[in-house]
């Protein structure tokens, strides 16, 4: 857009004997921001409550009630007197109040201190202050609009030296700890009954033995021999 302003200055011809005025127009190019005022946003006064869906491509700042949905191209701010009943949509959220229902923005979602929401957010950037009251859900997305891609998380798993069954028993229980292993514990009822099996076992074979032939006592002959007795 262009402005021009017109500055005059009296000044004379040489070879001419009248003055004569001549004016220069001078023209500027300036940016309608420098030459206007920039558009002020909406606001609900404190006290005031709207009953409907409120849209429009400003900025819009709450101090009252609304009972409706808000859908704007600016952004949406929620001060702490102000109370906001159904869904926020807008460029940036700030909730310093109180939003029941789900918002939405396409950069970023704010809950400052002392702000309560109830219910979800879908925004790239999502940040609730210390002191804030969120119940809900929050779901992270891109600028577009698609949901964030989240990296996977690979479960660690140990790494364990398998070994094969003949190695293990090549090397014994002292190679793997360096010690033999200590003697497993045997219930007394288990020993008594291991020990009566062992009884019998070792007995059985004597069972089928025939048994050794009986000794006979050896007589021995008298050495000494009667006399007769004289006639």
């Amino acid at each position: 857009m262009e402005t021009c302003t017109h500055r005059g200055s009296p000044s004379t011809t040489a070879g001419s004997s009248t003055e004569a005025s001549k004016w220069t127009s001078i023209c500027l190019t300036r940016s309608p921001k420098e030459i206007f005022e920039v558009a002020k946003p909406s606001i609900l006064p404190s006290g005031m409550k709207l009953v409907g869906d409120v849209s429009g491509e400003e900025d819009f700042v709450v101090f009252g009630l609304v009972e409706g949905e808000v859908h704007v191209d600016g952004t949406v701010v929620v001060e702490q007197s102000g109370i906001i009943r159904g869904n926020v949509r807008g460029r940036t959220v700030t909730v310093r109040g109180v939003v029941v229902g789900d918002a939405s923005a396409d950069a970023s979602i704010r809950v400052d201190d002392g702000g309560k929401m109830v219910g979800d957010v879908r925004a790239p950037r999502v940040n609730i202050v210390k002191g804030a009251r969120f119940r809900g859900h929050v779901h992270m997305v891109d600028a577009g609009g698609e949901p964030a891609a989240v990296p996977s998380k690979k479960r660690r798993r140990r790494k364990r030296h398998s070994r094969r069954p003949d190695e293990t028993a090549a090397q014994g229980p002292s190679a793997s700890s360096g010690r033999l292993p200590a003697e497993p514990t045997v219930p007394g009822t288990l020993r008594a009954a291991q020990k009566a099996d062992t009884v019998v076992g070792d007995a059985a074979p004597d069972m089928h033995r025939r048994p050794p032939a009986p000794r006979m006592p050896v007589l021995r002959r008298s050495r000494a021999r009667r006399k007769d007795s004289p006639a």
